[in-house]
C-alpha cells in the first residue's frame, strides 16, 4: 500500500503541474498586446514544482530502494563472469529482466541525482522570489478576495 501511495502522489503532482501550466495559458494576460501566460499561475507552478521535487524523489528513492545506489554497473551486467548471477538476483517478475531492472536503476540515478534537484530549486530564481512575484502579481486579486470578504461579513456595502 505504501508504494501505490507514493505513486499516487507521484501522479498528484505531475498532473498540478499539467494543469497549472493549461491553467496560465487558458487564463492569460497581455502585455503590450502580446499574449503571454498568467504570471501568477505561472510561478504558482513553479514555486509547487520546486517546492514538492524532493518529496518526489525521496518517494522515487524509496521505491526503488538500496539497489539504487548499490545495484551492480551495466558492465557487470556485461560480463560473462557476473551476468548469471545478476540475471538471478535482480531479475524480477516475468517481464522484468534484471537488465531492465539495471537501466530503470540508472535513470532514476542520473535524473534524481544532487545536481538535477539544485538545479530544479534554484535555476528559476528561489522559492521565495517566486513567493514575492505571486504575491505583487496578485496583489489586485486579493484586495478584491478582502472586498468581498468584508461584504460577506456585513463590514462593507
Amino acid at each position: 500500500p505504501h508504494v501505490r501511495e507514493k505513486i499516487t502522489n507521484l501522479v498528484i503532482y505531475v498532473d498540478m503541474l499539467k494543469s497549472l501550466a493549461r491553467a496560465s495559458c487558458i487564463d492569460y494576460v497581455t502585455h503590450g498586446g502580446i499574449p503571454i501566460p498568467n504570471p501568477v499561475i505561472t510561478n504558482i507552478a513553479k514555486y509547487h514544482f520546486a517546492e514538492n521535487l524532493h518529496a518526489c524523489i525521496k518517494a522515487i528513492q524509496d521505491i526503488a530502494g538500496g539497489l539504487l545506489i548499490t545495484a551492480p554497473t551495466y558492465k557487470d551486467f556485461q560480463n560473462p563472469e557476473t551476468r548469471g548471477y545478476i540475471e538471478k538476483y535482480l531479475g524480477g517478475k516475468a517481464g522484468v529482466s534484471a537488465e531492465k531492472r539495471l537501466r530503470m536503476l540508472q535513470l532514476i540515478r542520473r535524473l534524481a541525482g544532487f545536481e538535477t534537484e539544485v538545479l530544479a530549486v534554484h535555476a528559476e530564481g528561489s522559492l521565495q522570489a517566486q513567493r514575492m512575484t505571486i504575491y505583487a502579481e496578485s496583489y489586485s486579486q486579493v484586495q478584491e478576495y478582502k472586498k468581498w470578504a468584508e461584504i460577506a461579513a456585513g463590514i462593507k456595502d
